[in-house]
């Protein structure tokens, strides 16, 4: 288990460790933890308490330790990852803590529903879960969620390579099972309890509660899980839209319009009725602009993601706030644009164009923070311009001028085919539409390996 002293504030209202940027520089012999650089399988706790005993703040040089809950980390600095007995990993260098970010292509993830967006996703072990609303979407007791798991790719030594005009180069899930009684599946949160790995998700709606007051404890068992191993708390005086987790499982993290709050989990699911957050910080999305889509915590930090599925270009905003509550800093992020050639923000030399994008989901692992891009691209058949701007035909219309974005797509190139929108003509939406979902993340400059560039075919 992590150190519960670099968490969140207490009940008792007292705060461990600051939010003061953190240290990246080399350690000196004098203060640098004194074990030799292991693969994390180890446990080296013992070293690290040593150098805790007679200096303030200990270096943690480059490399994977294996510690437990007794090193205090917010005594620790530098480039080195930290694992825990619980299959987590944790960096003492994350983007809160950098002022330049790149981002960073891990997969392309195949689905089990096509064209449908991801609701969260997380990392635990070496699997990624991903939820997603397939059916009857919203907070009915008729919406259907499904849950995925595949396997997690990490760090590859070159970018996968993926073609654009088509999902046959996709990573397939290595499970997937449908549920009721999730609403619309703003969560999917896992942790190793006790050997197994367990999700955590929102519940359906009730009588009292349109949109999920309480949690549901998923034991996944991949294509054998069954709505019987499900553990469902009501929490009668708090919703959760979102449902977020601490690395190791002690906090649980909520959002709902207005505020988000962090509480101890297993005093949560304990006392549902008499629990009190220990931290609550008002926050109320930019809706209809951008709304709240993920969130997480890497233990020092808490980070919300808003995004944006009306505008295919709108940047998606990350706040980062401390422990404390205070907001530490914003980080806005292009998601795909930011690895996709010029060529494939256009067009593709057989037709293909970006035409709508979700990014849903926020989870922490190392250096990183991962979210799921899901992009559908597909071949334009008319196009016009309508005030200065170039509009691609969505659907099927006539009398329906630009920028409606239920029958149009704003194009950032001009199209030599382009005439004036008329409302006496037929428009065809576009055909061939392929889905893809990209695993991304962002991380600190000079993360990424020079010899690993994005390969588009």
């Amino acid at each position: 288990m992590i150190s519960r002293r670099m968490l969140f504030a207490c009940a008792a209202g007292i705060v461990a460790g600051t939010d003061a940027r953190a240290e990246t520089t080399p350690g000196s012999d004098i203060n640098a933890v004194k074990t030799p650089v292991t693969d994390g399988s180890r446990d080296v706790t013992a070293a690290f308490l040593d150098a805790l005993k007679t200096h303030d703040r200990v270096y943690v040089p480059e490399g994977t330790f294996r510690i437990d809950s007794r090193v205090d980390l917010s005594r620790l600095y530098g480039p080195g990852i930290l694992t825990f007995d619980n299959g987590h990993e944790i960096a003492l260098t994350t983007p809160a803590d950098s002022e330049t970010l790149d981002q960073m292509f891990f997969a392309d993830l195949k689905y089990a529903v096509e064209k449908v967006g991801v609701q969260d996703m997380s990392v635990c072990g070496g699997a990624v879960f991903l939820s997603q609303n397939v059916r009857n979407p919203g907070w009915s007791d008729k919406s259907v969620v499904r849950v995925s798991e595949y396997a997690f790719p990490g760090f590859a030594d070159k970018r996968p390579a993926f073609r654009i005009e088509t999902d046959a180069d996709q990573t397939a899930p290595v499970s997937t099972v449908a549920f009721l009684g999730l609403g619309h599946g703003q969560g999917c949160q896992a942790v190793r309890e006790e050997g197994r790995t367990v999700i955590y998700t929102t519940k359906g709606p009730s009588a009292d509660s349109p949109a999920g007051n309480g949690v549901t404890r998923i034991t996944w068992r991949g294509d054998a899980t069954r709505e019987s191993n499900f553990r469902v708390t009501r929490t009668p005086k708090s919703d959760f839209h979102q449902v977020g987790l601490s690395p190791d499982g002690e906090y649980l993290l909520g959002f709902v319009q207005g505020r988000i709050t962090v509480f101890k989990r297993l005093e949560l699911l304990a006392h549902p009725d008499s629990a009190k957050p220990v931290l609550t910080i008002p926050f109320r999305d930019e809706r209809p602009r951008r709304f709240v889509s993920g969130l997480t915590t890497d233990g020092r930090f808490i980070y919300v993601l808003q995004s944006s599925t009306a505008d295919l270009w709108m940047k998606q905003r990350i706040d980062v706030f401390t422990r404390e509550g205070r907001h530490r800093k914003t980080i806005e992020t292009d998601s795909f644009l930011a690895f996709l050639p010029e060529a494939a923000k256009e067009g593709t030399a057989k037709g293909f164009f970006p035409i709508n994008k979700e990014v849903e989901g926020l989870c922490v692992w190392r250096n990183a923070l991962l979210m799921v891009c899901k992009l559908n691209f597909a071949i334009p058949r008319d196009t016009v311009t309508h005030e200065g701007r170039f509009y691609i035909a969505a659907h099927d219309s006539k009398g329906v001028p630009p920028p409606n974005l239920q029958y149009w797509r704003e194009a950032k190139k001009a199209f030599p085919t382009a005439n004036p929108w008329n409302p006496d003509q037929n428009y065809r939406g576009f055909r061939g539409q392929v889905t893809h979902r990209f695993l991304i993340g962002i991380v600190p400059r000079g993360f990424l390996r020079s010899d690993a560039p994005l390969n588009i075919k």
